[in-house]
């Protein structure tokens, strides 16, 4: 196993095998970041959040503003920001301060630039060209619910005071050195862009075409002080042509940082350097494997939950590989752990982009992005409760449907991620899309309410829709 740097190899600090076996400790993982904090300043944030309503479930599938939900949106003002056609696939953490009172927020996220070429990546193609290219191959890329984006995508970075108004760029040591003052955050000089990026080193490795983010955390330390070591597991797609499109064969990769912003690719096992390989012909995950979310269960228990989509039938299915170290995983030898719903359901056509959480009475909780024959084309974010995390129940209602006519996220709300906050209430980001490209228009953030902590309501947005990519 080798470790490869992405960019500025200074700032990793000389990160070693040593190094990260060390970190695979589990006395302190993020979910003992998130452990409920229960005082008066956020009990009030809590209160803040949640919105007045009479039905909970009411408010989340019908009463969304234009602009209900949204709290980034792309950053089209920029043309060439990597961000400037999609943005999508939140994921967010929170850290105390060693003042109580004081919170550092930090988001990655995957964006799509206007043209396939990028700030690291040597690409001369042209524009006009690569936008025909597109368009020839646009039937073959929805047959296999994908969009642009897997030839384009990008990793960046967005940090907040309190989780809801957030700034592009950053990093978690940069806000740290604010010390909590609003007016130092926001006199921050920090770059906007890319964190990770595709491959353009070597052609022969699972990222050369795009990345997208699965999930981060931060191993052996819950303090940014304490200082830690960030593990991002991402997909990555390669050159690969499936039915004459780049990017479809989507692996799972591992990137560690110390910063949060300056990552080290780390070679996996297998010859793309991918942590994780597709299974093989005839297999249910032959195709690809996507949004790969990490939980840490226990001691030397890390499980890596992941979608895969049937290519005949289109269908999308949950399944999840175990580790002892992060680095060498075995799949579930019996396959998908959670297939779509029977026919009528809220989730017929496909379930994916999974989100595992220990909520409760150490009860796994999925969130996931559901596909239905009611609402063809438009995704709605459901739930699903388990003992063991293998056999799941799932809930008969979406947790968040998609928006009302002519809002943000009219065209479908999914991959979710959820943040445990104080008094059993719960903080779940989302991609929300376009209805006309299906792509992602912006991130929103639900609030549960009431005593059904799996029901959300859209918070009131901070962000104008007026410039929402069309």
């Amino acid at each position: 196993m080798m470790i490869k740097t992405t960019t500025h190899v200074s700032s990793l600090m000389q990160l070693s095998l040593t190094t990260t076996t060390k970190t695979t400790k589990m006395t302190m993982t993020t979910t003992k970041m998130m452990k409920n904090k229960k005082n008066t300043r956020q009990r009030l944030e809590i209160e803040r959040l949640s919105r007045t309503t009479t039905s909970a479930t009411a408010s989340a599938t019908s009463s969304n503003r234009s602009g209900d939900g949204l709290i980034l949106q792309t950053g089209n003002d920029d043309e060439n920001a990597f961000d400037s056609v999609a943005i999508g696939a939140p994921i967010v953490k929170y850290f105390q301060s060693k003042d109580a009172n004081a919170e550092r927020w930090v988001m990655w996220y995957t964006g799509r630039r206007r043209s396939n070429s990028n700030n690291n990546n040597n690409n001369n193609t042209d524009d006009s060209s690569r936008e025909e290219e597109q368009k020839e191959t646009k039937e073959e890329v929805q047959q296999f619910q994908h969009d642009e984006s897997l030839t384009s995508g990008e990793i960046g970075i967005a940090v907040s005071n309190d989780g809801i108004i957030w700034r592009r760029g950053g990093s978690p040591t940069e806000m740290y050195r604010t010390g909590g003052d609003a007016e130092a955050f926001q006199d921050l000089s920090i770059d906007v862009g890319a964190v990770l990026y595709p491959n353009n080193e070597d052609w022969w490795v699972f990222d050369t075409s795009h990345v997208s983010v699965g999930d981060v955390h931060m191993i052996s330390s819950g303090s940014i002080a304490a200082g830690g070591v960030y593990w991002m597991y991402y997909q990555g797609g390669d050159k690969e042509e499936v039915n004459g499109v780049e990017g479809v064969r989507t692996r799972p990769g591992l990137c560690l940082s110390q910063d949060g912003r300056n990552w080290a690719r780390i070679e996996g096992e297998h010859h793309t350097h991918a942590v994780l390989d597709v299974g093989a012909e005839g297999e249910w995950d032959e195709l690809c494997i996507r949004d790969p979310k990490l939980l840490l269960a226990g001691p030397k228990d890390m499980r890596l939950f992941y979608h895969s989509i049937d290519k005949t039938t289109n269908v999308s299915r949950i399944g999840v590989a175990t580790s002892k170290d992060g680095f060498v995983w075995q799949k579930n030898r019996q396959g998908c752990i959670f297939d779509a719903g029977p026919k009528g359901s809220i989730d017929d056509l496909g379930v994916k982009s999974p989100c595992v959480a220990r909520i409760g009475k150490n009860d796994f909780v999925m969130f996931y992005e559901a596909l239905s024959s009611k609402n063809p084309g438009k995704s709605t974010i459901c739930v699903a409760k388990s003992k063991d995390g293998l056999k799941w129940e799932r809930a008969t209602a979406p947790a968040l449907s998609f928006g009302s006519e002519g809002s943000w996220d009219e065209g479908g709300v999914g991959r979710p991620y959820v943040v445990p906050m104080a008094e059993n209430k719960l903080r779940l980001y989302y991609e929300g899309r376009c209805k006309e490209t299906g792509l992602g228009s912006g991130i929103g953030l639900g609030v549960s309410v009431g005593d059904d902590m799996y029901s959300f309501v859209r918070r009131q947005s901070v962000v104008s829709t007026a410039a929402t990519a069309e």
